[in-house]
């Protein structure tokens, strides 16, 4: 991972020297550059699941479909963030 953000700064720099807004804007760039790469292989068909970033796994996931609030377990709705709430912190200890 670092390899990656290194030589992305190296192309974009080069020899050129940077303030230091410049520099966090150039990292908070390449880490969205990072973030935003496919990680598995995206079909032509568009009945296959999509595509998965690093994105998806910082990212809250927020979906345009709606759920009928009857229905919906509170129980197993709060151990369900609860878990992804963990997940999250997992990966940001990894990282």
């Amino acid at each position: 991972m670092i390899c990656i953000i290194m030589q992305l700064l190296r192309n974009v720099l080069g020899r050129a020297c940077a303030t230091y807004e410049e520099m966090v804007t150039l990292l908070c760039e390449c880490e969205s550059v990072v973030n935003g790469r496919l990680l598995t292989y995206l079909y032509d068909d568009p009945n296959e699941l999509r595509a998965i970033k690093p994105s998806d796994f910082i990212k809250d996931k927020k979906g345009n479909e709606t759920v009928d609030l009857d229905i919906v377990d509170v129980k197993h709705l709060c151990k369900r963030i609860r878990y992804l709430q963990s997940l999250r912190c997992q990966l940001c200890q990894q990282f």
